[in-house]
């Protein structure tokens, strides 16, 4: 332990051999050894499609509700959605990773909307 000159209080400095070069550093410095990670390409994650149906016995206002709610589109964006499975039937609310795509599923179709998830091929 040593104690700075002048300020009265003791203060610890730890020396600890560095991994890679066999040097002393200081803990409260930061080290130079950082982890590179691995890259990941492009088409390692598979991706799907979450898609809302058409459901008729469910109010439009509340399918704009729901939509915004689980994916925070703005208004218009979510009556775009809800518009375009109202008139063709289906619309894609959004392209995502299976949980996520799996998660939003079920927010949805618990406020009775018609969703289905199809995988995104490349």
């Amino acid at each position: 332990m040593q104690e700075k000159r002048g300020s009265g209080r003791p203060t610890l400095t730890l020396r600890i051999p560095h991994r890679l070069s066999g040097i002393e550093g200081d803990m409260s410095a930061p080290t130079p050894f950082r982890r590179s990670l691995p890259a990941i390409s492009p088409g390692f994650i598979r991706t799907y499609h979450l898609v809302m149906h058409h459901s008729p016995g469910v109010p439009l206002h509340d399918v704009v509700r729901a939509v915004r709610r689980v994916t925070r589109f703005a208004e218009a964006e979510a009556m775009a959605r809800m518009w375009d499975a109202h008139h063709r039937g289906r619309a894609v609310v959004t392209t995502t990773y299976l949980e996520r795509a799996e998660f939003l599923a079920e927010l949805l179709s618990s406020g009775g909307i018609r969703v289905s998830l199809e995988a995104v091929h490349r």
